[in-house]
């Protein structure tokens, strides 16, 4: 299940608050001062999937604000399976509930329909029995207690303590799996904030950097095409311009021949000169021409190199494009990799664990034929011991009977409690090492070891040497020793009188 929001109005001692964009990864830390609100918060998670809006309980009663006439509200979106869903609930005096199924599809349900409705989701996808522990509070120790007969619990605390179980090989397995995931995800985002490590930002920047190059050696061939364009037009006109110049001399000869006939000499003269000029004129002109010629073909020639460097650039940066477009498809298939790896993983864990919870419970059935034929053989001893007392006038009462069940059931409960409240170190390495606890040498391996810690406890790991020394609230198992004990002597007091062990 993952918690995206959580919305309260009038709840306990919260007046109005509202969590939102609940990170979907790493670990939502509530912190605060003594009575800011904190338990409140997952209280109300609690009442919202464990009180009916309906409910006139305690438990309900005190989710209300001290002196005031409201009803507590609690609205939470969450993810549960293949379900988004949106749940509100108000309770007490305007009691409701509303269930939006946001995904798949979308549907919505109200009051005793909503309740049906949540549980049957919550019961497909949701193992209740641990999910009914994760709501336990410090005070809830016979609570805790029964928690014990639950599979998922037993096998996380398995997990937690070091203890080997049957399928270790693939919890092994899925282990390094997801440590080589992370190390790949960790290659390219954080795990903290899911931000871009830097050897993917500087590939996006360089993949940025070649598509500006491209671009702009793209715009410059262009203007390179437009300049050769223009060049070829002032190349078109020149030639025109070439092609009527015999045509305009031809009529610049007739002209004259004309004149010379009407002016004489003397026209003839200034003919000459006037050809002159025009001649002159024309020279200019083809001088003047010739230079533009001489530099058009310069421009031409450096507008080539251009386009040259231009085609480099390009060919360049296509190659640059393409590297980084295989690198991006060899992430894509790595991601794709690990992700097919993970979800073979995960498949191989809900069979192992499935196949843990059917061994448990042969577990279960094997010892209660056990505890089956030890009551049946302590029912022949108890037969042939009260035959015996009855030979010697002792009467066993029920009351008797019952003191001892008393005393056996105390001693059971003492030592589990002993159990679940000492503390405990637990050690373990990568490669097997030697350690010394309370002069006794013991070796440590990646399976783990577990020690208790008791007072004066010495722990030698090399050349240091820890001694524990619990402080004055610490809690130790001195005094449940001293409770077993005591149980221990009036259970052997008792069966002594009637000559039992």
């Amino acid at each position: 299940m993952r918690i995206h929001l959580i919305e309260l109005k009038n709840f306990r001692g919260i007046e109005q608050l509202k969590i939102e964009e609940i990170s979907d990864t790493g670990v939502t830390v509530i912190h605060g001062r003594n009575e800011a609100g904190k338990t409140t918060i997952l209280k109300a998670i609690e009442a919202l999937f464990n009180y009916k809006f309906s409910s006139k309980a305690a438990g309900v009663k005190s989710l209300q604000t001290v002196n005031a006439d409201v009803s507590p509200e609690a609205a939470m979106e969450f993810s549960v399976g293949p379900y988004h869903l949106k749940l509100s609930k108000q309770w007490l005096r305007q009691a409701s509930a509303l269930l939006e199924v946001l995904s798949p599809g979308h549907e919505t349900y109200k009051g005793e329909e909503a309740e049906t409705q949540l549980n049957e989701i919550l019961n497909r996808h949701l193992d209740r029995n641990l999910f009914d522990a994760m709501f336990l509070n410090q005070d809830d120790l016979h609570e805790g207690i029964k928690a014990a007969g639950i599979s998922s619990v037993a096998g996380v605390l398995s997990n937690q303590t070091g203890e080997e179980s049957a399928h270790g090989e693939d919890a092994e397995a899925a282990t390094e799996l997801m440590k080589q995931v992370d190390s790949t995800y960790e290659r390219y985002f954080s795990l903290k904030t899911g931000a871009e490590a830097k050897e993917l930002r500087a590939a996006r920047t360089e993949h940025v950097e070649a598509e500006q190059e491209l671009h702009e050696a793209t715009q410059a061939l262009k203007a390179l095409a437009e300049f050769v364009e223009r060049y070829e037009q002032a190349q078109h006109k020149e030639r025109e311009a070439e092609e009527n110049l015999p045509a305009a001399r031809k009529e610049v000869e007739e002209h004259q021949q004309e004149i010379k006939a009407i002016e004489g000499l003397q026209q003839a003269v200034d003919a000459r000169v006037t050809e002159e000029k025009l001649a002159r004129a024309s020279l200019d002109q083809a001088r003047i021409k010739l230079e533009e010629r001489q530099k058009i073909r310069e421009g031409l020639a450096a507008a080539l190199k251009n386009v040259e460097d231009t085609n480099v650039s390009v060919e360049l940066a296509k190659q640059k494009a393409e590297a980084e477009k295989q690198e991006v498809t060899k992430l894509s298939e790595a991601r794709d990799n690990a992700q097919q790896h993970y979800d073979q993983a995960r498949e191989r864990t809900k069979a192992s664990r499935a196949k843990l919870d059917d061994l448990q419970q042969q577990l279960k059935v094997h010892q209660l034929r056990l505890k089956s034929a030890t009551v049946e053989e302590h029912a022949e001893k108890l037969t042939g011991i009260s035959t015996d007392l009855e030979k010697f006038g002792l009467a066993v009462s029920d009351a008797d009977v019952k003191k001892i069940e008393k005393l056996e059931q105390d001693l059971e409960l003492e030592r589990r409690l002993r159990e679940a409240s000492v503390a405990k170190l637990v050690l373990s390495a990568q490669s097997p090492q030697h350690i010394v606890v309370n002069d006794d040498e013991l070796e440590v391996s990646g399976a783990g070891r577990s020690v208790e810690l008791t007072e004066g406890l010495t722990l030698q790991i090399g050349e240091v040497t820890a001694v524990y020394e619990p402080g004055a609230g610490s809690s130790s198992g001195q005094e449940l020793d001293s409770k077993i004990d005591k149980l221990t002597e009036q259970l052997r007091s008792e069966l002594e009188k009637f000559g039992c062990e």
